[in-house]
Order: structure tokens, then C-alpha cells, then sequence
């Protein structure tokens, strides 16, 4: 099976469950990092309006 590099990294077959599993993973931790930064300014920014 050749394998797509134009977009720089190994097209994974889509069909493959443990593919979809390691994807939906990814995407589940980045949001989670996501939520967590944003979660994280707003206290930052509840902090310093209290210090201010």
C-alpha cells in the first residue's frame, strides 16, 4: 500500500480501528488542553483583578 506524503506526515488508514482510536484520542487531549489553559487564565485573571 503507497502511502500519501504530501501533507508531510503518513496518511493512516482510515478503516483501521486502532487508527480512529489513536485519533480520537489526540483530538480528545487537545481539548482537554485547551479547557485547561483557558481555565487556568481566567484564575490568572481573576487573581491579578483582585490584586489591582
Amino acid at each position: 500500500m503507497e502511502r500519501n506524503n504530501d501533507f508531510g506526515f503518513d496518511m493512516q488508514d482510515p478503516f483501521n480501528p486502532m487508527s480512529q482510536y489513536e485519533q480520537g484520542y489526540m483530538y480528545y487531549k487537545f481539548l482537554t488542553q485547551q479547557i485547561e489553559y483557558k481555565i487556568k487564565c481566567k484564575e490568572l485573571e481573576n487573581l491579578t483583578s483582585k490584586v489591582g
